[in-house]
């Protein structure tokens, strides 16, 4: 059953049950509804020397289901209310039940919307139970630190069965907050949290060594917060750090289709040989670690032009301009065309590689080329 908006008032007291309930909680489960299966969303791979670490996968506005499905102290499944009254039913009431006030067993849920960035440990990580536990936590307390939000704006769960639990944050804060989207645009970052992760651990990157010995496993100067009460004895701060090392050093690849290198060679293939401004620009995203365009000289039938690169989800089209492009004839066909494009939505980006250096084209769209190593 919906758990939809309900009003609630102050009580004069509250007995001994009510605080056995509230200490021991609920038994919760969260789902992820995804139409598409995260099929359109954003995915990072993390990579050292061709193995395979991490895949995350960016999705805005994503349907989040949360089902209540129990008391923690309860045995049965469920809650029992009255059909007709809508009160929740004592053992007492059950054991005489009122034919006027049939029961009912039912769960109840809620769903929100929010940005989530879903991350799957590879076991080449080699995280156990409890260090997938821990990472959890860790990545939620570096976000926080990194990008100076509340503790109440950012949340992470364990999502999966129990021998492949992944992990979801997401954006718990009314309305979003950009931190996630932030990160899948520019995964170059991933590196600046998973050192910061390594930091709030209590160890030192240079010398690979603990700064507090005698700290215990977890406490409250690192990784346990009120939130995480019910995983304290869980938490190990000291089981997460080879796989932090790891994925420190890892390459973040946002590459769709296979890896940065490949898409490289695949793009330079398709590259023009009478417009050497092509391989100059193509060259400097790849030796500079710049996200890759998705396509090369694609030919537009519609609009009757051919852009020398396409970004397809900025849907960014760059035109590099060679000597041709000075006659005054073609100069004004171009123009007329890249008008229709952009009165199209189409973002149309020119460089004239006779007189501008790429590192200036490049440098003046950052929204465009984003650095991913």
């Amino acid at each position: 059953m919906e758990l939809e908006e309900a009003q609630s008032e102050n009580s004069e007291r509250i007995s001994c049950m009510e605080e056995v309930r509230t200490s021991e909680g609920y038994v919760t489960e969260m789902y992820l509804n995804s139409a598409d299966s995260l099929m359109d969303a954003t995915k990072i791979k993390l990579t050292v020397e061709g193995d395979e670490l991490m895949k995350l996968f960016y999705a805005p506005a994503a349907k989040l289901i949360l089902l209540n499905k129990k008391w923690k102290r309860g045995k049965e499944p469920g809650f029992d209310i009255g059909t007709k009254s809508g009160f929740f039913k004592t053992k007492k009431q059950l054991e005489h039940p009122n034919p006027e006030d049939p029961n009912a067993n039912i769960m109840l849920y809620t769903y929100d919307t929010s940005d989530i960035l879903y991350v799957q440990p590879i076991k080449s990580l080699g995280l156990t139970e409890e260090g997938v536990i821990t990472m959890q936590y860790a990545l939620e307390k570096a976000i926080e630190k990194q990008y100076n939000i509340e503790p109440v704006e950012i949340d992470a769960r364990l999502m999966g069965s129990n021998e492949n639990k992944n992990i979801m944050l997401y954006e718990s804060a009314e309305g979003s907050i950009g931190v996630l989207k932030d990160i899948a645009r520019n995964p170059i970052k991933l590196r600046e949290l998973f050192l910061k992760a390594y930091e709030i651990c209590g160890y030192d990157y240079l010398s690979k060594e603990d700064k507090f010995p005698l700290r215990a496993k977890a406490s409250y100067d690192d990784l346990l917060s009120y939130y995480n009460q019910m995983d304290h004895i869980k938490i190990n701060r000291h089981s997460i750090i080879k796989a932090l090392e790891l994925l420190i050093a890892s390459n973040p690849d946002d590459t769709v289709g296979g890896s940065y290198e490949e898409k490289y060679e695949e793009l330079n293939k398709g590259l023009h040989h009478k417009s050497p401004g092509e391989k100059v620009l193509l060259d400097y995203l790849f030796e500079n670690g710049y996200r890759l365009p998705d396509y090369t000289n694609y030919n537009m039938e519609q609009f009757y032009v051919q852009p020398d690169f396409v970004y397809q989800k900025e849907k960014a089209l760059i035109f590099v301009d060679g000597g041709i492009h000075k006659n005054s004839i073609i100069k004004a066909d171009d123009e007329k065309k890249r008008k229709v494009l952009e009165l199209a939505g189409f973002d149309v980006l020119v460089w004239d590689d006779t007189s501008e250096p790429v590192s200036a084209f490049v440098s003046g769209r950052q929204d465009i080329f984003r650095k991913v190593r």
